[in-house]
């Protein structure tokens, strides 16, 4: 299957400018690079609200961007229809909640759900398990906390990328947080 042209032009460009590969660059430059990129996008669509949290993990606390919805048109009269922890991609090194979030803000917007960004610890600073370990702590501090849609609708953790898409399952399926509730489903926008 072809690439879109929008997509492929970008990749042309890119390949035209030069430059060391992504898997050529330390962290620090690899970091530099994905914020470049992503301020290509631009400003992110607006949402009913967004909150900044940290969540106890094991490492301590957890940066967590929440978004909810905002009108009929994309919440029931009840609320949300559900919840989505979004794991970020950049296979355990690169990426943070601020890099993501115009596509948190367009995941929000067009499902009609709350979404919760984790912003996990990355490699090489932290070894893994840490990043894995850090999403499964925000994954059940939604279920055994956000009560007001996580305990009736939908939670599920979303990867983003290969290592992300990875850990959606392995956090879905881990120990029955002690609210008792288990992910509806899991997901990954990528195989």
């Amino acid at each position: 299957m072809p690439l879109d042209p929008a997509a492929q032009g970008l990749i042309d460009q890119l390949v035209a400018a030069g430059g060391p590969a992504l898997n050529e660059m330390s962290p620090t430059e690899s970091r530099a690079a994905a914020a470049a990129l992503a301020e290509l996008g631009g400003e992110g669509e607006d949402v009913g609200a967004i909150a900044d949290r940290r969540v106890p993990g094991p490492g301590g606390d957890i940066p967590v961007r929440v978004y909810t919805p905002a009108g009929p048109s994309t919440a029931t009269a009840a609320g949300p229809s559900g919840g989505l922890v979004y794991i970020h991609g950049g296979g355990w090194v690169i990426g943070d909640i601020e890099l993501t979030d115009s596509v948190c803000r367009a995941l929000c917007n067009a499902a009609g759900v709350v979404i919760v960004s984790v912003d996990y610890r990355l490699a090489p600073e932290h070894k893994f398990p840490a990043p894995l370990d850090d999403c499964f702590a925000v994954l059940r501090w939604v279920a055994e906390t956000q009560l007001s849609w996580a305990s009736t609708r939908l939670v599920s953790p979303l990867g983003a990328t290969r290592p992300a898409a990875t850990s959606a399952p392995q956090c879905a399926c881990g120990p029955r947080p002690r609210a008792g509730r288990r992910c509806a489903t899991r997901c990954s926008s990528t195989p």
